[in-house]
């Protein structure tokens, strides 16, 4: 069987849902030559490789709608208007617990903010 182009395309539904990578590849992204055919062992790759990026869609998914629960709740209403009191005061006069509040809300207006880890590529790379 001579394949000289492929598509493969990974389908994953979460939550209601659905993540989909379509990768295509073809003998010159392979560094092949037109007429040589892709070997499975490569379309194999190429299916790994989709199917790792829907699993960190879903990944990325289920962190930041976490974040959006996390930073949304009543309790964080509280912890902001508590928040807004203390910042209200110089902070040399702040009392151990109130850096506490103050660093829970900073920590979960970060999480609030998932920046999707879009420098994944690199740390895969080294």
């Amino acid at each position: 069987m001579n394949i000289t182009s492929c598509t493969v395309r990974v389908l994953k539904s979460y939550d209601y849902c659905h993540f989909e990578v379509l990768l295509v590849g073809n003998a010159a992204a392979l560094d092949l030559t037109a007429d040589t055919p892709i070997p499975v062992e490569e379309i194999d790759e190429l299916r790994k490789t989709a199917a790792r990026l829907a699993d960190k869609a879903v990944e990325q998914y289920k962190l930041k709608k976490r974040a959006i629960e996390v930073g949304s709740g009543y309790s964080t209403k509280l912890l902001r208007e508590e928040v807004a009191e203390i910042k209200a005061m110089p902070e040399q006069e702040w009392t151990p617990e109130e850096k506490a509040s103050v660093k829970r809300l900073g920590d979960i207006e970060h999480a609030a903010q998932y920046d999707y880890q879009d420098e994944w590529q690199q740390e895969d790379e080294t």
